[in-house]
């Protein structure tokens, strides 16, 4: 389960981006998390594909595919096989790129 703060930083992150849509995702990911670095809150399920929170760290972050293929791949119809490996291959690179990036490896 997702903390509090997580969720209002997922939720004002969504709603940047659909104020904002001419904005580079990063750009309003940096935003919502200046001041918060070195402290990242618990994103729980928020942060797992196809969750719309994960899907914008996807497309701030990831260098292989768009948003919409990984929202296709880790969606509940996607094959099981399909979206382990995809999810692993999140776990393995994205994430940690988030997390690098705003939290340093702290939960708070």
């Amino acid at each position: 389960m997702s903390s509090v703060e997580a969720q209002m930083l997922a939720t004002e992150t969504l709603t940047l981006c659909r104020t904002h849509v001419h904005t580079p995702v990063l750009d309003v990911l940096d935003l919502v998390m200046k001041d918060r670095q070195h402290r990242l809150p618990d994103f729980g399920e928020l942060a797992l594909p196809p969750a719309p929170f994960a899907l914008v760290v996807v497309e701030a972050l990831d260098r292989g595919m768009a948003a919409d293929e990984w929202a296709l791949m880790t969606g509940f119809r996607a094959d099981p096989v399909l979206r382990t490996a995809v999810l692993d291959l999140w776990a393995a690179e994205v994430w940690p790129r988030f997390v690098q990036r705003y939290g340093v490896g702290r939960v708070a």
